[in-house]
């Protein structure tokens, strides 16, 4: 099930699963260091979808700048590639960029 909240919306447990997918691929898998958690957090939409054992297993951020809508942060969980999944993410993100 796909899931669209802005920062406040979100409960605990899914911000602390948004975060732990954000962190293990884009820190732990390529092994980088940079700063995870910025101010677009804020004010973006947190795009996410929950599988069947209640893991967020597909992310991205998107939000508005000057009148533009941009997304950033796609990132699907390792048992879910493959699987057309972020496909999936990239169509939502789509059409959230359309009603905005």
């Amino acid at each position: 099930m796909w899931y669209k909240k802005y920062l406040p919306e979100l409960d605990t447990l899914e911000f602390y699963k948004i975060l732990k997918l954000r962190i293990d691929r884009f820190f732990v898998e390529p092994e980088r260091i940079y700063h995870e958690l910025d101010e677009k957090d804020l004010t973006a939409v947190h795009l996410f979808h929950v599988n069947e054992q209640e893991e967020i297993d597909a992310y991205a951020l998107v939000f508005e700048e000057e009148e533009k809508v941009f997304f950033c942060r796609l990132v699907t969980a390792p048992s879910a590639r493959e699987k057309g999944l972020g496909h999936r993410l990239v169509e939502e993100i789509l059409i959230l960029c359309e009603k905005k």
